[in-house]
């Protein structure tokens, strides 16, 4: 049995990345990092601009406003912001609602 990421999901985590790249301050030095108070205004705008893209809520069923995604997109988009320690997750509020 081979396990391997489908073209989908691959495509996904190239925009998510290139996503990241064009959002985040070059350079991003996000690892190892405690949050300033000039993270709060990147947080917000990142997780607006996620929003928009449908990211934050993406595994919410579509009839909810969702993209009723599989659990591995949702994982490869947690994987790949917590690998950039990336600002702009909701990790309590839409996560608990969904």
């Amino acid at each position: 049995m081979e396990f391997k990421f489908t073209a989908e999901d691959e495509d996904f985590r190239t925009e998510l990345r290139a996503f990241m790249k064009t959002e985040l301050p070059d350079p991003w030095e996000g690892a190892g990092r405690y949050p300033e108070d000039d993270d709060w205004d990147l947080n917000g705008v990142i997780r607006k601009k996620m929003a928009e893209k449908g990211w934050l809520t993406m595994h919410w069923p579509e009839e909810y406003g969702g993209q009723n995604a599989s659990p591995v997109k949702s994982a490869i988009f947690n994987e790949e912001l917590s690998y950039m320690r990336a600002p702009g997750r909701d990790i309590f509020g839409v996560r608990m609602l969904g």
